[in-house]
């Protein structure tokens, strides 16, 4: 339960932080390496926080390095997603970060040696579904194969990669606030680097000057749900498999909904969600599939 109640409270929180980064990105950072450089620099005070609370006693300095690369296969891909928005409709892109659970599964079971019963597969297979429902929007036109995708699919795979890393290297620390340091700092690394490039460095900063106070605490309160979220999910990667704690990634896009939902009567800097018949239709459907999914799980 305690497992469960972790791995549906990290994508939530996420949610959150998605319909703040839409807010920050469509009415304040005009830019996506600025928006992801920002988002990545946030993560240091947490680190030295958790660093803090955990200590400076580290395992073996392959542990280490493998951690810091699973921070920075956690960021990393925020770059090639920016990317795959500015060139796809946002709800083509949605469908097709889904793929998370399903690349999480296949790594799991090479890396971790990680298998699923006939009942959590039933089970990952309900929550998959319900996932690729709730992300599901009406669009025009027709599903066509881009750049984008590559983009997309490269984003899926070292997302996925960076949850079995975590599971697979965070046993070697002393305690569990220490590795969840060394991942954010390797999210930060990612920034750093990019601040090496005179250019990219020119793209990541000067669209944040003259930000309004008002951006400013949006953009920490982003950061800290975005963090808290990753925290939850990762405390629920070394609790239980990587492949189902991947899979309850399905509820981000209803928690996205449903927040967004909530917050537009109170800040103009959030988007109208589409509330149509046929919209809240397929979230009630994906609610169903995901409520039987947990259901089945529970077994």
């Amino acid at each position: 339960m305690v497992w469960l109640i972790l791995a549906l409270s990290g994508p939530i929180f996420w949610g959150a932080s998605n319909v703040l980064d839409s807010a920050l990105r469509r009415h304040y950072v005009k830019s996506d390496w600025a928006l992801a450089w920002l988002m990545a620099v946030g993560r240091l005070p947490f680190a030295l926080f958790f660093l803090f609370l955990g200590g400076w006693n580290f395992p073996d300095w392959i542990s280490v390095f493998w951690m810091l690369i699973s921070g920075a296969l956690w960021t990393l891909p925020f770059l090639f997603y920016f990317e795959a928005l500015q060139t796809e409709d946002t709800s083509r892109v949605s469908i097709f970060l889904q793929m998370v659970p399903a690349l999480t599964l296949i790594n799991a079971f090479f890396i971790l040696d990680e298998k699923l019963t006939a009942t959590q597969g039933i089970a990952f297979g309900l929550l998959l579904l319900a996932g690729l429902l709730a992300s599901l929007k009406a669009f025009r036109g027709k599903w066509h194969l881009s750049l984008a995708f590559a983009w997309l699919t490269l984003s899926c795979l070292l997302w996925s990669l960076s949850d079995v890393l975590f599971k697979k290297f965070e046993p070697a620390f002393d305690n569990f606030n220490c590795a969840f340091a060394i991942l954010l700092i390797g999210s930060f690394l990612v920034a750093a680097l990019l601040s090496i490039h005179p250019k990219k460095r020119k793209e990541s900063i000067d669209p944040l000057d003259r930000l309004p106070a008002r951006a400013w605490i949006m953009a920490c309160v982003d950061v800290s749900v975005s963090v808290l979220g990753t925290l939850l999910f990762n405390t629920a990667l070394t609790l239980g498999k990587a492949s189902l704690t991947s899979a309850m990634m399905g509820i981000q896009p209803l928690a996205a909904f449903l927040i967004g939902i909530g917050l537009t009567p109170f800040m103009k800097d959030i988007s109208r969600e589409d509330v149509g018949k046929r919209t809240l239709l397929l979230k009630l459907g994906a609610f169903v599939l995901m409520m039987a999914g947990l259901v089945v799980l529970g077994m």
